[in-house]
């Protein structure tokens, strides 16, 4: 019973230590590299504009884009900088759950779960935080246009 017990703890303590060295990586990853595939980035912002540089997909500059919004939509200019913040947050939450995904998927295989079944379920997993990130995406572009 102690050896049962102690194994039980054990695997939750190496799945907390695993959880814990995702969240570090992914943190560098998008708060220190600002690494950010098909994302944007503020290069200025002025009253009347603000200039975006959009990254391709491997994080690599691709174009800038200038949005200058009319009288009527001075608001956007704030939303579209509260956005653009907002992703880098989103970006650390989805390499995390790419990065607990892929632990965990080892762990479970290596425990004798079938790998069909493991990538389904740890599919749905990724899946969520990766939608949210398309639609900031997707707001973003709607703003610019």
């Amino acid at each position: 019973m102690k050896e049962e017990t102690a194994g039980k703890v054990r695997r939750i303590l190496m799945r907390a230590v695993l959880l814990l060295v995702a969240l570090g990586i992914s943190y560098i990853f998008a708060y220190t590299f600002h690494y950010a595939p098909q994302g944007y980035e503020i290069v200025e912002k002025n009253e009347a504009e603000v200039l975006l540089q959009k990254n391709n997909s491997i994080g690599v500059e691709e174009e800038q884009l200038t949005f200058m919004p009319n009288d009527e939509q001075e608001w956007k200019v704030d939303y579209l900088l509260d956005l653009v913040n907002r992703q880098q947050s989103q970006y650390w939450i989805f390499f995390t759950t790419i990065l607990t995904t892929l632990f965990f998927v080892g762990a479970d295989v290596r425990k004798g779960e079938p790998l069909r079944k493991v990538l389904f379920f740890s599919g749905f997993y990724v899946l969520f935080s990766a939608l949210a990130l398309v639609q900031n995406w997707n707001t973003i572009k709607d703003i610019v246009g």
